[in-house]
């Protein structure tokens, strides 16, 4: 049960850290592989589409195991969460640092998937109880970067570890942060089933004049329980295909920079930590958006569109050779499909209400990882074919598209409807 009363005078940066922290600390294994694609294949002696099969293994684990998680994140205590995300990233990292063999690599995999499909429930929950109603969506926004803050430090740190310690010291290294994390969350972030900050579990559900990026309530109707599942589908459908191209992008982004263009191992980590110091930019500024009113439907279609340029981009890059759009890609992928989880999740809460929204968001959280997962297997298949990374680039770029039309039918459908009262 969530049990929240009124705010504390505690300072409530170091709880949203730590919830963003959240977010960041799963993937974190994902980023390391994809900063270092180069040196972990020659390491195990890899082909592309193996090196693929690792991310789809973490993203296929947490698929199975989102709707488990989200069940339980509606019944869990706080502490036990942060432990499985927490130390699911940490023994994640360390099995991965210690791996002698390919195989033992794609069993610790698994570990990485658990611990990721435990942070939305989990942090979307932390959010709902624990921050000032008024400012929700902007931590909705700050917490969603917590992944490409996660994506930037990997993309500077990785490399450089790496190349000084080989990749089982800087796993290890990263491993060690993330138990760091974990005894800090159970320090600093309250237990809110236990009633120690946030909003009585009495008080009113904001109406639609409340909520930021509704339309007024006398112009909306709220959702059926019919219509709420029917919306979260729709989400989960566009997590899916978001999700196969970002994660897709991320894999062989700097493997790309490296092959194709002679980059060095830690230029090509550059790229990725760009993406990811944009996409913590893009995460914010969509919150806020959503604050001041914008519908997330028209802003899931700008978000398309921004997509489909970034893949344009990357895909004439490597018909062309012309690695200025490399950069110019990065910049789009970061702007537009790095932000689209921050819309997803605010949906959700949205519209899911309290008392459902482990589940919803283990729905939506389900189509994610089912994205990352197939992503970049199915692109990596690509790439080691004839076609090569042109053809990779073009699969995904028909993914956005097929998003854009995903979107424009949920941008169609939800614009009358606000945020059912509670139940």
């Amino acid at each position: 049960m969530l049990a929240v009363v009124p705010p504390t005078n505690r300072p409530t940066w170091p709880v949203l850290a730590l919830v963003t922290a959240g977010m960041g600390a799963g993937p974190l294994l994902n980023f390391g592989l994809a900063s270092t694609s180069s040196l972990v294949i020659a390491t195990f002696g890899l082909t592309t589409a193996q090196f693929g099969l690792i991310l789809t293994v973490v993203f296929a684990s947490a698929a199975v195991v989102s709707l488990a998680l989200g069940w339980l994140a509606d019944r869990l205590a706080p502490p036990a969460q942060w432990g499985i995300l927490f130390g699911g990233a940490a023994i994640a990292l360390g099995l991965a640092g210690l791996a002698p063999t390919y195989g033992f690599l794609l069993a610790t995999a698994v570990f990485s998937g658990v611990s990721q499909a435990m942070s939305n429930p989990t942090t979307n929950r932390a959010v709902t109880a624990l921050a000032p109603p008024a400012k929700r969506i902007g931590w909705i926004g700050v917490k969603q970067s917590g992944v490409q803050v996660g994506q930037l430090f990997a993309g500077l740190a990785f490399p450089g570890l790496a190349l000084w310690l080989g990749w089982t010291g800087a796993a290890l290294a990263v491993s060690a942060l993330c138990i760091a994390m974990l005894v800090a969350a159970l320090t600093v972030i309250p237990d809110w089933t236990k009633g120690t900050s946030g909003v009585t579990e009495t008080s009113p559900t904001p109406t639609a004049n409340d909520v930021p990026g509704t339309e007024p309530a006398t112009s909306t109707v709220a959702p059926s329980p019919r219509m709420v599942w029917l919306i979260v589908g729709m989400l989960a459908a566009l997590s899916f295909l978001s999700a196969f191209g970002l994660m897709s992008t991320n894999s062989y982004l700097s493997l790309f920079a490296v092959q194709q263009f002679d980059y060095p191992l830690v230029l090509g980590g550059l790229l990725v930590a760009m993406g990811g110091l944009i996409g913590v930019a893009s995460r914010i500024w969509w919150a806020q958006a959503l604050v001041r009113g914008a519908g997330a439907g028209p802003l899931l279609v700008i978000m398309s569109l921004g997509s489909i340029a970034a893949a344009v981009c990357f895909t004439v890059s490597a018909l062309a050779h012309v690695d200025a759009l490399i950069w110019l890609g990065v910049a789009l992928h970061g702007i537009s499909v790095l932000g689209a989880n921050v819309v997803i999740n605010a949906s959700v809460i949205k519209v899911a209400g309290r008392r459902r929204l482990g589940l919803a968001t283990g729905v939506t959280s389900t189509g994610l990882y089912a994205g990352f997962a197939t992503g970049p297997v199915l692109a990596g298949a690509v790439i080691d074919s004839d076609v090569g990374f042109t053809g990779g680039w073009a699969v995904i770029g028909a993914a956005y598209v097929v998003c854009l039309g995903v979107a424009l039918v949920f941008s169609r459908m939800t614009r009358h409807l606000r945020p059912p009262r509670r139940r």
